[in-house]
Order: C-alpha cells, then sequence, then structure tokens
C-alpha cells in the first residue's frame, strides 16, 4: 500500500508540475468554440505480468478557471483481444485524470484515450482522442523498482533524506505532551508512539543542569532540594520534532506555574541551537499540504496555546509567524489525518462542544488562496488574525458538570463528567460526533471513588476504579462496558499511574504495588506483569513503585520508579526499567 501511494504521488507531482509549466507558456486564449487533443501514457513500460503500472490522460488545452472536463472516456485492449472501456471520468483543474492498472497476460495492452467534449463557461470544447494508442508491453519478469535503503543500525543525523521513505516508521515526532496524550493532567509521563525506535542499551548520550537540585548538605543533613514533583515539575514533556527538541524552562509545569521561556536543542548531541526567552511552547504541527502547485509538508510549526491567544512560531528558528486573538483555552488537541490541528472545547455549565481548526483559522487569516488558473496556494502572512475564524463548529450538548478525561478514538470525541453537587465516583460518559458535535450517547456510570486514571485507543476507552483496584473498559463508539479488568494486588496496586497507555492491543499500567500490567484489551484480563525490584526497608511499599510511564515505542514498554509527592530524604534505588 505504502508502494502504491509513494507511485500516485511521485507520478501526480510530476504531471502536475508538468502541466503548470506549459499552462504557464500558454496565454489564456478566449473563444467560442476550442479544439482539443487527448494524450495518455502508461509507465512503467515494458512491466512485468501482475505488476503494477500507472495510465495518465490529459487534454490540451486545460479548463478555464478551477474547473476540469468531463467526459474522459480510456479503453484498453488485452492480448486476447478483448476490449475494456472505463467509465467517464472527470479530469482534475488541469485537464487529467490517472489510475493504477495491473495486467495479468504477458503480451501486448492497447490503451486508447477519448474525449467526449465540454462546454465549460462560454467555451466550447470539441471531441477528440489520441492520435496514436499506446501500447505497454507486458513480459514474464517485472521491472526493478527502485530499491529502498535500508534501516541503520546506528543512530543517524536530521535532516533524514527524502529518498529514504522507508525511514518514515521510525523518525516519527512527538508534537504533544506524552506524543498524543487523550487525558488532561498535571505531567504526561505516559505515551506510546508508533513510528519511533526505542533504545535498548541504557547509554546516557548526554546530560544538562536545568535548576538547581541534588543534595542541598551543611546542616540541611539529607535532605535534597525540592524536585517540583508534582505540580511544579521542573522539566515538562518536551516536543520533539526533525531530531530538535524543544523544553519549557523551569519552574513549568502543567499545575499553573508560568513558564519562563523555552530552548531548542540537538536531540542526538544536546547542542543548543536557539532559546526563546519570553515564549513558551505547548504542541507541535507538521500538517500536509497539497495543490495542483505546491505539496508537502509545511512547518513544522510550535503552538503556543493558552485562553487570549494562541501564538504560531516557525519550528526552525523560533521566528513569530503569526498571533491568533480572541481564543479560547482548549480541552484537548488532536491531529486530522494530514496533521491539521483539531481543539475541542467544552462548556461545561450548558454542555456545548466546539471545534476549531488549523485550516479553518488559516483560512480565515487569508493564507489559503488560489493562482489565476485556480490552482490552491498557502502563503502565510506575519500579523494578528481572529482565532474565531477557526471554529468549524458549536454544538449544544447534554450538561454534565466538569470534564476530566478527553479523547478520540476514530469519529468519535469521549468526554467523561462528573455528575453536578456530587463528591462521589458518579460520572457520565459522552461520546460526540468529531465532524457534526452531534451527541451519540451519554452512558451513566458509577466508579467507587474519585479516579482520574484513564486512556483511549483501539475502540476502548478504560478508566481505574480505586476501591476494587479494577479497569473498566467501555466500547468508545456505543458507550457501553465491556469488561472489567482483573485486579491489580493488594494493597498498594489501589494506587495507580495517573496516565495509562492503550498499545499493541493492551492497557497498560504503572502502579505503586511496583507492577507494570498488560491488560487484554478484549476482555480486561491480565497478558503479562512484571515487577520492580524489592526495596527493603527503603520504601513502604516492599517493591520500587512505579510513577513514571508507561511510555512505549518500538516494542518496549518503559517505565520509572517514583513517586508523587517525594517524601524526604529521597528513596535511593529509583530506576528505569525496559520490558
Amino acid at each position: 500500500m505504502k508502494t502504491k501511494k509513494n507511485l500516485i504521488s511521485v507520478v501526480t507531482m510530476i504531471f502536475l508540475i508538468t502541466t503548470t509549466v506549459i499552462v504557464t507558456a500558454i496565454p489564456f486564449v478566449q473563444a467560442d468554440t476550442l479544439m482539443t487533443r487527448a494524450y495518455v501514457a502508461v509507465n512503467p513500460n515494458p512491466a512485468g505480468v501482475n505488476q503494477e503500472v500507472l495510465v495518465s490522460a490529459w487534454l490540451q488545452p486545460i479548463p478555464p478557471g478551477s474547473e476540469g472536463f468531463d467526459g474522459l472516456v480510456i479503453s484498453y485492449t488485452d492480448p486476447d483481444g478483448h476490449t475494456t472501456v472505463r467509465d467517464a471520468a472527470k479530469s482534475d483543474t488541469l485537464g487529467g485524470t490517472y489510475f493504477l492498472f495491473t495486467p495479468d497476460q504477458i503480451g501486448e495492452y492497447t490503451f486508447h484515450f477519448e474525449f467526449e467534449g465540454d462546454t465549460l463557461g462560454e467555451n466550447e470544447y470539441l471531441p477528440s482522442e489520441t492520435p496514436e494508442d499506446t501500447v505497454l508491453v507486458v513480459q514474464q519478469d517485472p521491472v526493478e523498482s527502485y530499491q529502498d535503503t535500508p534501516f541503520t543500525g546506528d543512530y543517524w543525523e536530521r535532516p533524514i533524506n527524502g529518498k529514504n521513505r522507508e525511514w518514515a516508521s521510525i523518525s516519527g515526532n512527538w508534537l504533544m505532551e506524552g506524543y498524543r496524550r487523550q487525558n488532561f493532567g498535571f505531567d504526561a509521563v505516559g505515551a506510546y508512539n508508533p513510528y519511533s525506535e526505542a533504545p535498548r542499551a541504557p547509554h546516557v548520550m548526554w546530560t544538562r543542569e536545568l535548576a538547581t537540585g541534588g543534595l542541598v548538605g551543611g546542616e540541611f543533613g539529607p535532605v535534597s532540594y525540592y524536585p517540583g514533583l508534582s505540580y511544579e515539575a521542573k522539566f515538562g514533556p518536551p516536543l520533539i520534532i526533525n531530531g530538535r527538541m524543544y523544553y519549557n524552562h523551569a519552574p513549568g509545569s502543567f499545575g499553573g506555574v508560568t513558564y519562563s521561556g523555552y530552548t531548542c536543542v540537538d536531540l542526538r548531541t544536546g547542542e543548543v541551537i536557539y532559546t526563546d526567552p519570553d515564549n513558551t511552547v505547548t504542541v507541535g504541527q507538521t500538517w500536509y499540504y497539497a495543490s495542483g502547485n505546491q505539496m508537502g509538508t509545511v512547518g513544522p510549526f510550535l503552538w503556543s496555546t493558552g485562553a487570549g491567544e494562541w501564538k504560531l512560531f516557525d519550528a526552525f528558528d523560533g521566528r513569530l509567524m503569526a498571533t491568533f486573538a480572541n481564543a479560547s483555552s482548549p480541552l484537548m488537541t488532536e491531529f486530522g489525518p494530514n496533521g491539521e490541528l483539531f481543539a475541542y472545547t467544552y462548556d461545561f455549565f450548558s454542555g456545548s462542544i466546539s471545534k476549531w481548526s488549523s485550516t479553518l483559522a488559516f483560512e480565515g487569516a487569508g493564507w489559503l488562496g488560489s493562482m489565476s488558473g485556480g490552482e490552491g496556494t498557502f502563503r502565510p502572512t506575519t500579523g494578528t488574525f481572529d482565532w474565531m475564524a477557526g471554529i468549524e463548529y458549536s454544538a449544544p450538548g447534554p450538561e454534565g458538570g466538569y470534564p476530566f478525561c478527553a479523547g478520540t478514538d476514530g469519529d468519535i470525541l469521549v468526554l467523561v463528567t462528573n455528575m453536578y453537587n456530587t463528591a462521589d465516583g458518579s460520572r457520565v460518559l459522552h461520546g460526540f460526533n468529531t465532524k457534526t458535535g452531534n451527541v451519540v450517547y451519554s452512558t451513566p456510570f458509577e466508579l467507587s471513588a474519585l479516579s482520574y486514571n484513564c486512556a483511549l485507543g483501539s475502540g476502548i476507552f478504560a478508566i481505574n476504579d480505586i476501591q476494587p483496584m479494577t479497569w473498566l473498559g467501555f466500547n468508545a463508539q456505543t458507550g457501553v462496558l465491556e469488561w472489567e479488568s482483573e485486579p491489580q494486588d493488594y494493597p498498594w496496586g489501589t494506587y495507580s499511574n495517573h496516565l495509562p497507555c492503550i498499545a499493541y492491543d493492551n492497557l497498560y499500567t504503572c502502579n505503586y504495588d511496583g507492577s507494570v500490567t498488560a491488560f487484554n484489551l478484549e476482555d480486561g484480563t491480565i497478558d503479562w506483569k512484571s515487577y520492580s525490584e524489592n526495596s527493603g526497608n527503603e520504601t513502604p511499599y516492599g517493591k520500587y513503585p512505579f510513577f513514571y510511564g508507561p511510555m512505549i515505542a518500538g516494542g518496549v514498554v518503559f517505565a520509572g520508579t517514583g513517586e508523587h509527592s517525594p517524601t524526604q530524604p529521597l528513596i535511593r534505588g529509583e530506576k528505569l526499567y525496559a520490558f
């Protein structure tokens, strides 16, 4: 499938660029009746039997404005003399069309292209056909394709050469706290990145001092400096884009403490690339944009999001690109299929849900335009623009109290709220359609106590029930309870990590009982469980408690021992584990 998409993208890009050059050379001619000429090409040619080829067809002159021609008919005759006529197609705005074809016989296939004629505006375009047919020669052996670059077994530098296409599977970015965090808490210590390799040896590449720490000394005895846990963390989860790491300066945390700038460093070497002492960043963006004249991922961008205004920076040099005023503070942010940034806001007084789109905001800022031929353009300009222009919809919803867990799974936005005027475990699980904001379901359910530990993925929403030490798994599409898991170990299993993670069709959790557990998403049974070392009299838990993680990539689950609010003197023997 990757090869097919790459073939389409590359050939389409060449086709569009070539046609655009022709458009530039030929001025627009106004006439009532225009002659047309049809062209058809097949590549690769020759090709092997059962080897996919691309059939491209186009017309001259091109259609005016942003319209396409109707009535493009392509037929082909196989070596046995049987002719297949494809349904009439509509061209793109440059007068072309294409499709993939797989020959299943050895011999010659003959391709013929006819245009039935069309009327666009004041002009009549006369029918035409290819002056000569194109013959595809099919042989036994396939034509050799361009050889993929093998993965390196060593460290690699950025940028990665664009010809190394398959490396996309191991070079994923981390564009927000915890990659794509499906919860909002003070510290996103859990994450799953399906497009990254994982280190399998505990080698320290480099270190950097961020704030005062360590043993105070002297009359303070064994006491260390306050590490900031858990609400004034000295280091929050960074953003990583194209081998660069962006981190906000201490004493930043996610509990309201003000950051004081951010720094960009080379992830491999630790070298400082630039520092912005005045701004902070919360989310990155890489957005794929394609038109007849532009094709590729634009950016990368850095966003500073918050109530009042959002700022957009160029991630390469930190340059401020634009400010979007009248902004709301998002409930959560998420990415679309092409890297569009979506932000959801929720009014818990009225229950209404709103969706903001970066693409609509760019359009409102005048960044998305068109050339005289109708082809789209993306050309950002500096200035201050209205954030509200990016609102895709605001939809009414059920009143349901304060939200504390949200995420998207497919076309469903899952949101958990507490009941009004209750301090117990009464909750409501809401499902909204992400495209319309319409309520799909609202499912009341009970927890034994307050719990903010939840995860979403693979069609399951999971939330921790503290007293029985179990997890509840709901169908994210319907809101129906599917299972309750096996319990964690008594007694410390009642304390679970704030941010569990779903990956590889498992729910991964970390606990104060020193366990990392993988629950099967189908029925909540335990697939595997591993433990930290015995802590002796160093901790009251018997084993070293897990607090950091799970962080998952490349088939490895990382988890670090620690506490929510470490007591002094600090516990000795803490470790980072890889399972």
